[in-house]
């Protein structure tokens, strides 16, 4: 797992890093600075945007400020013009001065922010879904070629038929299953093909750089990528954090960072991997011989299991009470049939963005 990272970017990254996690409250401060940093460093000349077939549609929400043509959530919509000239370096760089404003301007999301940024100004790798899809597979066979899965059993204390089950779902999770999980948590809507056409812009226009350090904008904790990870889904100080406890079970060499801060390029594919399957284990462990015998072929039901690991992602526990009630209740039926409020949204909109890769 190769990073375009120096040491001493490393460091600092790292500093700034532990700080966040050992003094969250008392770095909250109003005092602090909000506005956008004049950065020298931020000097990427506006570049002439077409914006093909999404031109002539009304958005708003956060696809505006994605796509460069708003500086803040924008709830009544813009009409997409034929072209216009968007600096993508200054609009992630508002992004994250309203992700500091967020979290009561935390001086650490100030500083990654301004970090992120400048090493994005430095480098824009511009490509096509298609591509990016193949990266998040190449990143799954990684992960799944080198993972220890006698050491899984032992972190989730599974028996055998318990692990062979986790086995079976570790193979049905592939790029297009890891990119619908990212739209999910990136975009704002459940229209599946519009998500997939704003993440190909963005991704051929502004860079997957942009894509993979575009902040959280919805809530204040330190979350950032295509995945929105906050602590609780990587965290070196925490054993029991999702993907870290499932990192564990990796060779040294082929670990992802113990930091959301510190991830870049793959490492974001590798984590959400790594936090699919620890998602599963937490499910498939507190399943009974009957439970196991009723979910059958994973294959078969393969969209239903992806849509539960992206709503796990939001609210694990209320994720796993609802499948359970659909392996109880009739797990040849929509998962979505057993799946309450916010977790219902959740499933219907992965459902949605799976079927428009598909199509893609």
């Amino acid at each position: 797992m190769t990073r375009d990272f120096s040491r001493r970017d490393f460091l600092k990254i790292a500093g700034y890093s532990l700080a966040g996690l050992l003094g969250y409250n008392f770095l909250n401060s109003e005092t602090a600075e909000a506005s956008i940093p004049n950065n020298s460093l931020i000097s990427t000349p506006s570049q002439l945007v077409r914006f093909g077939p999404l031109a002539g549609r009304r958005l708003g929400d956060l696809y505006p400020l994605y796509l460069g043509l708003s500086q803040e959530r924008n709830n009544s919509g813009v009409l997409i013009p034929e072209q216009a000239r968007v600096n993508y370096a200054r609009q992630l760089q508002r992004m994250w001065a309203i992700k500091e404003r967020r979290s009561k301007r935390n001086p650490v999301v100030r500083q990654l922010g301004d970090d992120v940024v400048n090493s994005f100004a430095r480098r824009q790798t511009r490509i096509g879904l298609e591509d990016y899809i193949d990266e998040a597979q190449n990143s799954v066979n990684e992960v799944r070629t080198n993972i220890n899965w006698n050491s899984v059993r032992e972190l989730y204390r599974l028996n055998d038929r318990q692990l062979r089950t986790l086995q079976n779902v570790s193979n049905i999770i592939g790029g297009n299953g890891v990119l619908a999980y990212a739209l999910t948590e990136l975009m704002p809507s459940s229209d599946g093909d519009l998500n997939v056409l704003v993440m190909d812009h963005l991704l051929r226009t502004a860079g997957r750089e942009y894509v993979e350090n575009i902040p959280a904008l919805s809530d204040r904790f330190f979350s950032f990528g295509p995945f929105q990870f906050t602590s609780y889904a990587l965290n070196a100080r925490d054993s029991t954090a999702g993907a870290t406890r499932m990192n564990t079970a990796l060779p040294r060499s082929h670990q992802i960072p113990g930091s959301v801060s510190m991830l870049r390029g793959n490492d974001h594919f590798s984590a959400a991997y790594l936090f699919m399957l620890h998602n599963s284990a937490e499910l498939i462990n507190n399943l009974s011989d009957r439970q196991i015998s009723r979910l059958g072929n994973v294959r078969e039901r393969r969209d239903n299991f992806l849509a539960y690991l992206a709503a796990a992602h939001h609210a694990p526990a209320l994720a796993r009470r609802d499948a359970r009630q659909w392996i109880d209740g009739n797990p040849n039926a929509p998962i979505a049939n057993y799946a309450d409020g916010r977790i219902h949204r959740y499933i219907n909109k992965t459902l949605a963005n799976l079927r428009a890769l598909r199509r893609y």
